[in-house]
């Protein structure tokens, strides 16, 4: 009798320790899966968005005066007549802009001035040709936007002690109305004061 209780004994023990090392496991394998997932979900939206990054700063360098493009809009946005939505169709105040520019410098390409050939141009002729490549920028921007499918694609100026952020570009679905806002699409120039944890993220 003896013997067939510690023999039941030994069998329920073996089996709550066998239970036990089961639901053990199953702890250590979730946190290992949950771990491991979320590493490489963080893996794959770094690369993700540093897949975005190069394509934009692509953009930007395709004009050879973009170092001089950026200076230009950042110290003259409130000056700019931008058009954000300019249509591929040719109707538009940009199409318009270039054909001024053109007939005025038929020997100059726009989309490939160089620093110093727009430091010949009288001031009024800088700032046509600045908001031509906005207007160019922003719509490949919106473009690559779309393309990725993300809900923010921006770039800002930031300067020490980086609690302020000035929008130099933002891109947006079509029909988007661009306003300051928050969660608008922000125009070129708006100044956003941000939190602690984006301060010290710049």
């Amino acid at each position: 009798m003896e013997r067939k209780k510690r023999k039941s004994s030994i069998i329920i023990e073996v089996a709550v320790y066998f239970l036990v090392g089961i639901i053990m496991t199953g702890i250590l394998t979730y946190i290992t899966e949950t771990r491991l997932y979320d590493k490489n979900v963080k893996k794959q939206t770094e690369f993700h968005a540093e897949e975005i990054a190069e394509e934009v700063k692509a953009v930007v360098r395709e004009y050879p005066a973009y170092k001089w493009l950026v200076s230009y809009w950042y110290y003259n946005s409130d000056r700019m007549d931008i058009e954000y939505d300019a249509a591929t169709d040719g109707n538009t105040l940009t199409a318009e802009k270039c054909r001024i520019f053109e007939e005025k410098y038929p020997q100059l390409q726009l989309r490939y001035l160089e620093e110093e050939q727009i430091g010949t141009l009288p001031e009024e002729d800088k700032k046509l040709y600045a908001e031509i490549a906005y207007s160019w920028l922003i719509t490949r921007v919106n473009q690559i936007k779309r393309a990725y499918r993300v809900d923010y694609l921006f770039c800002v100026i930031s300067k020490e002690p980086f609690d302020k952020q000035f929008f130099l570009f933002s891109g947006a679905e079509d029909g988007v109305v661009r306003g300051t806002s928050y969660e608008q699409v922000y125009p070129i120039g708006h100044v956003v004061t941000v939190g602690e944890s984006q301060t010290d993220a710049m």
